[in-house]
């Protein structure tokens, strides 16, 4: 009886354990597949085709701590009028070498309360999606006069979890491989005042 009572604690105290550090199992592989993306890639003969590049380090997430590298290529064509009008290719992965996949573009709305909204183009199957890091790009494309004056990208890792995306989301700045004045650099980090932190959307 004394032996059984041992090896029950020995397995609780096991399974708090496991439960303290699931992190530190490391960031799943993730099988694209079961997300049926409809992403679409850039046609062959595109051109001019843009590319950045982005990295943060230090991100804590659910999985431990992460270091993520991406490199965006694109093709905003001359018809452009919205986020999901143009062509992303993105790839993206942590110093595990493990991939982030890409699953679309960030569009922003406002419903008919004012409230500020955002949806990922193209659309697919949340609930599908596997537990794990993934990373949406908002086009950050500025248009005059009916023409398209400046692309500036940026990237956001998020995490899904349960069929949920949850609240960890960090922005990458994307640095062009070529700056110019149609893809500038990202603006610098502003540097945090001092005070009492408070949670604000």
């Amino acid at each position: 009886m004394r032996r059984f009572a041992v090896v029950a604690l020995a397995g609780l105290i096991a399974l708090l354990l496991t439960a303290l550090v699931g992190c530190g199992t490391g960031l799943p592989r993730i099988r694209v597949e079961r997300l049926a993306l409809t992403v679409k890639p850039i046609p062959e003969n595109a051109s001019p085709v843009h590319q950045w590049t982005g990295s943060r380090s230090g991100l804590r997430t659910y999985w431990g701590e992460q270091a993520i590298t991406c490199r965006v290529a694109a093709f905003v064509p001359d018809h452009w009028t919205q986020p999901g009008d143009g062509f992303w290719q993105v790839e993206a992965c942590n110093t595990e070498g493990k991939p982030i996949p890409y699953i679309g573009v960030l569009k922003r709305y406002r419903n008919e309360n004012e409230t500020r909204l955002a949806v990922i183009v193209p659309e697919f199957d949340l609930s599908a999606a596997p537990d794990g890091l993934y990373l949406i790009v908002e086009p950050g494309i500025g248009a005059q006069h009916g023409k398209i004056a400046s692309i500036r990208p940026t990237a956001f890792l998020v995490e899904i979890r349960d069929g949920y995306f949850k609240p960890f989301r960090v922005m990458i700045p994307l640095r062009p491989t070529r700056e110019s004045p149609l893809t500038p650099a990202p603006p610098p980090f502003p540097e945090p005042p001092s005070g009492t932190p408070i949670a604000l959307d």
